[in-house]
């Protein structure tokens, strides 16, 4: 791995992928307008999941369902917390990939990418006393994978993910505009509560949750709240399944969200509901 600090822009990798021109974004069950531009673009498909150590609950079937399954998403780009990243290497031409990257984990299951289409540039991004980041730019597209420790209160994960985002997006080393950054980050959405959420903790509107008070605010959007305008519980606690709430973002630049995105989806269907604790995201973007 390249250390971030030494990051040059690459020329961006021309990726041609099948494009369509619908004015209607697609949100599982709830569908919003958004002007998108008419000329042809390219599309990238990424999906954010937390495979639960592993995908374990699928080692019986030599994790064949999940295989089928991913497979059927079609999608261009896997980010992928708590996986197994030798299972993920061995099967992932069987959904159309070709290339994986890795992340350090000293419990075994890192951050792991795998790609359709080969990253132009790759790191990782140390997080204090955490699972590092993953960091790849593919064309001109800079995706970012996070995975903070969910044993945390939910103000300190949300500074862990702030430091990756200093690490990245708001990096003054990087120029780059257009960026998809997600993961497993347990640190709660003071957008969630404007639609009616009541278990957010007393410090939720502290400065320190604020984001105006960031340098990012105006361009980084937390693109499920924005579309689904209400709380989707991404994630539930084999211990309390009352308890479950939304653990999982995406993130994506202004350019990215206006008028950019294809679709958005919380998958909910008979294998997530079974595979993880967690729900995968899929985004679709044109670029």
């Amino acid at each position: 791995m390249k250390e971030l600090l030494k990051i040059k822009v690459m020329l961006p990798l021309l990726l041609c992928f099948l494009c369509s021109c619908s004015s209607e974004v697609e949100t599982g069950e709830h569908d919003i307008d958004v002007e998108f531009i008419s000329s042809p673009q390219d599309k990238l498909t990424v999906i954010y999941y937390n495979l639960d150590r592993g995908m374990t609950s699928d080692e019986m079937t030599g994790y064949s369902d999940f295989v089928d399954w991913l497979a059927s998403q079609k999608c261009d780009v896997l980010v992928a917390c708590e996986a197994d990243a030798s299972m993920l290497g061995a099967r992932m031409s069987e959904w159309g990939h070709s290339f994986v990257i890795e992340a350090d984990a000293a419990d075994g299951y890192p951050v792991v990418i795998t790609s359709a289409v080969e990253p132009t540039y790759e790191a990782q991004i140390p997080v204090e006393s955490g699972k590092p980041a993953l960091y790849v730019q593919i064309g001109d597209m800079h995706i970012v994978g996070m995975d903070i420790d969910r044993s945390l209160e939910p103000l300190e994960a949300y500074r862990r993910m702030v430091s990756v985002l200093d690490a990245t997006y708001d990096n003054r080393s990087i120029v780059a505009s257009s960026w998809l950054i997600g993961g497993s980050m347990y640190h709660l959405s003071i957008m969630d509560m404007d639609y009616g959420i009541e278990w957010y903790p007393d410090d939720i509107e502290s400065d320190e949750y604020r984001f105006d008070l960031y340098a990012w605010n105006d361009n980084l959007i937390d693109c499920v709240a924005q579309l689904y305008k209400y709380n989707i519980p991404t994630f539930t606690p084999a211990d309390d399944a009352s308890a479950a709430y939304r653990a999982d973002y995406v993130y994506v630049s202004r350019d990215v969200y206006e008028g950019n995105i294809d679709s958005v989806e919380i998958i909910e269907d008979e294998f997530t509901s079974r595979a993880s604790c967690h729900k995968p995201i899929k985004i679709s973007v044109r670029y």
